[in-house]
């Protein structure tokens, strides 16, 4: 075969390599949370999701960070084989911000739940920035996909001592230029 054939087929199927490269790492921005959509207001994220109620009890069940305290939550949606209870943040214009996720009971928190859901986000959206971080016997894992629309952060922490303890997070939010780990 004469080498001008060859680098034609070569540089088709180097062509066609990167067209399905690209087409893979295509993930589809969810913006937002299954049918709840950035921006919308208390109102609209009731009508698109009925199941949302007013959250009642402690505020420590409600906690988001220490400046965000959820007031509209799911108690329980099936990711995968397990349990989660979704917390909605709106700002104080009262639009979605923000949606955090946690395991509905602290007994399904593991390494495992962490790199099954983690499998799933990477089906779902393609390869995570990941770090990892250990500071005084804490361990926390962290993976993130980062969408025009929405950044979407899975981080699991453990720590041995002096009692042991799990936590795990998944949160969809509106991207921000300070957005980090």
């Amino acid at each position: 075969m004469p080498r001008s054939g060859v680098n034609l087929k070569m540089k088709t199927f180097l062509a066609l390599l990167v067209l399905e490269v690209s087409l893979a790492g295509a993930a589809e921005d969810p913006a937002g949370w299954n049918k709840a959509r950035w921006g919308m207001t208390i109102e609209e994220v009731k009508a698109a999701m009925p199941e949302i109620k007013p959250l009642r009890g402690p505020v420590a069940g409600r906690t988001v960070t220490r400046r965000e305290i959820a007031e509209w939550g799911i108690d329980s949606v099936a990711i995968g084989d397990a349990a989660w209870s979704v917390l909605f943040l709106f700002d104080p214009e009262k639009h979605l911000y923000k949606v955090a996720l946690r395991p509905a009971s602290s007994v399904d928190v593991s390494p495992t739940l962490f790199m099954a859901t983690e499998g799933l986000l990477r089906r779902k959206y393609g390869t995570a920035f990941e770090k990892s971080d250990s500071f005084e016997g804490e361990h926390t894992r962290y993976s993130l996909w980062t969408l025009p629309q929405t950044r979407i952060a899975l981080r699991f922490s453990s720590r041995a001592r002096p009692v042991p303890a799990h936590s795990l997070w998944l949160e969809y939010s509106q991207p921000r230029d300070a957005d980090h780990f």
